[in-house]
């Protein structure tokens, strides 16, 4: 589907989630999507006809076909915000519901784009300020912004260099994420450990972590975080069960969190030596295992950032 049209076959299906949406240089001649936010929407139609070449005869213009959910617009001003969210199905769990529903109220009555020129109006129209929207309308704004609002208070606790662990519905670092995760900090081995007092470390890396019972260092912390990794809590639920946080090792972060030692041959274990349902690579990383080999009552039903 891109540049070179001998190569291209006569007959060809794109299916794809919204990674191909923006940044693949694709050449397609029809679009079928789902609905999602105005700006999403014009940058799947940016894939139709980017390049000079013989379209089929039935394709006499570039053609876009929007699936929208099932919504009568004559009853929108009495429907309630959770029937809203329920017509747009999953979506509504990849975008904001309010979002999803100004941009099927803009593009309802839409036939025809031209491109580029109508592009800034339409993303205007979707996200202006409008006080005369129906009751259930203004309640999943108000759940946008109130999402927006924490998002902001975790990014400026985040920018604070001596809170150095977050809460786990605080999400990563680098994504928005409210499935459960578990901290997991990777060592080689420890040395002169004990419960209370304190024990030495030495990282994946190669450093070697010094960390006393009563006290907090700063160097110390950030070495520890260039040494950890979050995983789903489904897949080492059963060792945080028989793990208990060192007082030491407390003030560095919070909640779920584990201490796994490398051995060479990747296998992750506790340091008292029970294993980890992990695996570690140089090239790769954590491994995690296939779902089907945890018990179903450690996974979470509606995590599906982790395929197996």
């Amino acid at each position: 589907l891109g540049k070179d049209a001998e190569r291209r076959p006569q007959g060809c299906v794109l299916v794809s989630t919204q990674i191909a949406e923006q940044s693949v240089d694709i050449d397609a001649d029809l679009l079928i999507t789902e609905i999602a936010p105005t700006d999403m929407l014009l940058q799947r139609i940016g894939r139709l006809w980017r390049h000079s070449r013989n379209r089929p005869h039935v394709c006499r213009q570039a053609e876009a076909w929007l699936i929208t959910p099932s919504l009568d617009r004559t009853q929108m001003p009495t429907s309630a915000a959770e029937e809203i969210v329920a017509a747009f199905g999953k979506s509504a769990f990849v975008y904001a519901p309010y979002v999803l529903l100004r941009t099927w109220a803009l593009w309802a009555d839409i036939r025809c784009l031209s491109l580029p020129d109508d592009i800034r109006a339409l993303i205007e129209a979707t996200y202006a300020d409008d006080p005369d929207e129906p009751e259930a309308w203004q309640v999943l704004k108000e759940r946008l912004q109130a999402k927006k609002d924490g998002m902001a208070k975790t990014a400026l606790r985040q920018s604070n260099p001596w809170q150095v662990a977050l809460d786990d519905e605080e999400g990563a670092r680098t994504r928005w994420n409210s499935n459960p995760t578990a901290n997991l900090f990777m060592v080689r081995r420890a040395v002169n450990w004990d419960e209370r007092q304190g024990a030495e470390l030495e990282l994946l890396n190669g450093e070697i972590c010094r960390l006393r019972s009563g006290s907090f260092d700063l160097a110390s912390a950030r070495s520890l975080h260039r040494n950890l990794v979050r995983v789903p809590r489904w897949a080492v639920a059963e060792s945080l069960s028989r793990w208990n946080l060192p007082v030491w090792l407390s003030p560095y972060l919070r909640g779920d969190a584990l201490l796994g030692q490398v051995k060479e041959d990747g296998t992750v274990i506790t340091l008292s030596g029970d294993p980890i349902a992990l695996q570690y690579r140089a090239d790769l990383g954590i491994v995690i295992p296939d779902r089907s080999m945890v018990p179903r009552k450690e996974i979470e039903e509606e995590d599906e950032s982790y395929e197996w």
